[in-house]
């Protein structure tokens, strides 16, 4: 079995431990994600190795690891660019830190594929310090062991595919917009990662189908700690650590302008996006939610110490603008994607006019949430029916939050005196929440909360992994 179909289906049999239909839940979501494995590069065997060595190094030289050269643009600048590569090629980078003079102004066009990777690796993981990274149309690319350090935002890759970083770290500050993101692309993987430090998001999906986000921690962020938005689609959100963002922790969708999104993915924010087995601590806003997600599952998560300042789990509308005003080049895309039936509008955005994008069959079940003392206003926030001139010409009339939302399973373990926060829904599922959920008083059912350790005293309902997820 290639490597990606044995890292998922451990995964999914993970995620389906306990299930009252285990055999079926994860015979179904282990064929599912198995056919879904061919994306992820891995180390390549052969092929040419170009050694970087910031101190001892001339890029005259012919990059061995006796006689490397010096920077990171010499050894880039050795792989053919624009061209079908017929051998890997494996950039090795000795202990040190570079420059953005001594690295490309614009990581553009390496064309790998699954016999051709480009490996880019410190040779020991963490010695190896990049500056801000910017990409474009990079193929089949494996990131291994590097640290990238810089006051601008860190690493940025536009119509990639078939991209994996692991064991590396991303050190940002409030300085930074966002410390990585992703847009336009497809098939990206990330593990074993550290993502730090940024205003608004560590990190950010924008377009971005097929992949997933593993064992990785995402912390200190002004607004959600990552979101998946933009018509991102079919990834795996899963074992991260996630911790001390304002606005929230993980968030499947939110809102985009329409020009950005990529067909047939231009309807709804996010679709079939499993959040799963993720750690969330700290945050003043919810610690998972949807904006505007189609087949959204948020499952078997751990919540500690979030909505402080609101809820703990949110489902509300997606956004949708169409950015920019007349004549701003690739504003266009607007009218012409709407003919093509996506959702939106050609209306310049005033901050209030945004189209709203509903929500379809979002599942929430078996995650625990729980806080020390009651803190914020209600359990979940969902968004009421909405309807008005800001739907005109949309492809959307009156839209809804809650179409076959599911709410089951979980434990609130926030405060039994805190509304629901559900006077909006209709499903059954909210009519009769405290039915088919626990909400108790606040409590303290993990290993070790203080220090970021929510695995559980004591073992809590599993659920499916559901059947519309492909990986």
């Amino acid at each position: 079995m290639p490597r990606l179909a044995s890292i998922i289906a451990v995964l999914v049999a993970m995620l389906c431990a306990g299930c009252a239909s285990t055999a079926t839940a994860t015979a179904t979501a282990t064929a599912t994600a198995t056919a879904a494995s061919p994306g992820e590069p891995t180390p390549p065997h052969g092929g040419v190795t170009i050694y970087v060595d910031a101190t001892r190094g001339n890029d005259r030289a012919p990059g061995t690891r006796a006689r490397p050269v010096r920077t990171v643009t010499a050894a880039w600048n050795r792989i053919p660019q624009a061209h079908a590569l017929r051998h890997p090629y494996t950039i090795v980078l000795f202990p040190g830190r570079w420059s953005a003079a001594d690295t490309p102004n614009y990581w553009q066009s390496r064309w790998g594929s699954p016999r051709a990777e480009v490996t880019l690796r410190a040779a020991s993981p963490g010695t190896a310090t990049l500056p801000a990274v910017n990409m474009f149309d990079v193929r089949w690319l494996l990131i291994d062991g590097v640290r990238f350090s810089d006051q601008f935002d860190l690493f940025h890759c536009e119509r990639c595919t078939h991209m994996l970083i692991e064991h590396s770290r991303f050190d940002g500050s409030q300085q930074l917009l966002d410390a990585v993101k992703f847009n336009q692309s497809t098939w990206i993987f990330l593990r074993h990662d550290r993502i730090t430090g940024a205003s608004q998001n560590p990190l950010q999906f924008v377009a971005v189908q097929h992949g997933a986000v593993t064992d990785t921690e995402f912390a200190d962020g002004g607004d959600w700690c990552a979101y998946f938005k933009g018509g991102s689609a079919d990834l795996l959100i899963a074992r991260n650590r996630v911790h001390d963002c304002g606005t929230g922790g993980l968030l499947a969708g939110q809102g985009s302008g329409l020009q950005f999104m990529v067909p047939p993915f231009f309807r709804y924010e996010a679709y079939r996006i499993v959040i799963a087995q993720n750690w969330v601590w700290r945050t003043r806003g919810a610690g998972i939610g949807v904006n505007g997600g189609m087949q959204v599952a948020l499952v078997d998560n751990r919540l500690w110490d979030t909505g402080s300042a609101s809820h703990a789990v949110e489902i509300d509308y997606g956004l949708r603008s169409c950015d920019g005003h007349p004549g701003d080049p690739g504003r266009q895309l607007c009218s012409q994607y709407l003919a093509l039936g996506a959702w939106g509008t050609t209306r310049v955005d005033d901050g209030s006019n945004e189209v709203r994008i509903p929500n379809l069959d979002v599942t929430v079940a078996g995650n625990v949430i729980a806080n020390s003392r009651v803190q914020g206003d209600e359990l979940m926030d969902i968004a009421a029916p909405f309807s008005g001139p800001d739907q005109a010409g949309s492809g959307l009339g009156a839209v809804r939050a809650d179409d076959g939302l599911r709410v089951f399973d979980n434990l609130f373990a926030v405060g039994r005196g805190l509304p629901n926060g559900t006077g909006n829904c209709r499903v059954s599922d909210c009519r009769h929440l405290r039915g088919v959920n626990t909400v108790m008083g606040p409590s303290d059912p993990f290993v070790n909360a203080a220090t970021g350790d929510l695995a559980l005293r004591r073992a809590w309902r599993g659920v499916p992994v559901p059947g519309y997820w492909r990986g």
